[in-house]
């Protein structure tokens, strides 16, 4: 059985949040990712994470892989938000990330965040 586009953001739908060591985890659907690439509100720092630059064989290949029931790996991202036990020097960061609009900063996994972004804004699409 073929999955289209809505079957893709169910599977993908599932919310929940736990912590571990400090830090949490919350998962999140497609349409909260697409709707933060979209309004441009994740930041990339280019210094430790790689420009997205898969070809459109590369991302077809993993939306129809997505569609096939396979996994996508984490996306792992941080908020921007300050918190109080930031440094002062990451406090100082982070507010100027967050006051320039930046809600979170991609650690990992911007080609198939930006991938899933491009599929679901319509900029490729697939054959299945």
């Amino acid at each position: 059985m073929k999955k289209t586009k809505t079957d893709l953001r169910k599977d993908l739908s599932k919310v929940g949040t736990t912590v571990t060591n400090k830090v949490v985890v919350v998962n999140k659907n497609v349409e909260w990712l697409v709707n933060l690439y979209v309004t441009l509100k994740i930041f990339v720092d280019y210094a430790y994470q790689r420009y997205a630059c898969w070809a459109e064989d590369t991302k077809k290949d993993f939306i129809q892989e997505l569609l096939k029931g396979e996994t996508a790996g984490q996306l792992r991202f941080c908020s921007n938000r300050p918190h109080p036990n930031h440094t002062l020097k990451d406090k100082n960061h982070f507010r100027g990330l967050y006051e320039d609009g930046y809600e979170y900063s991609s650690i990992d996994g911007n080609n198939r965040s930006t991938t899933l972004a491009q599929f679901f804004n319509n900029e490729f699409s697939i054959e299945f």
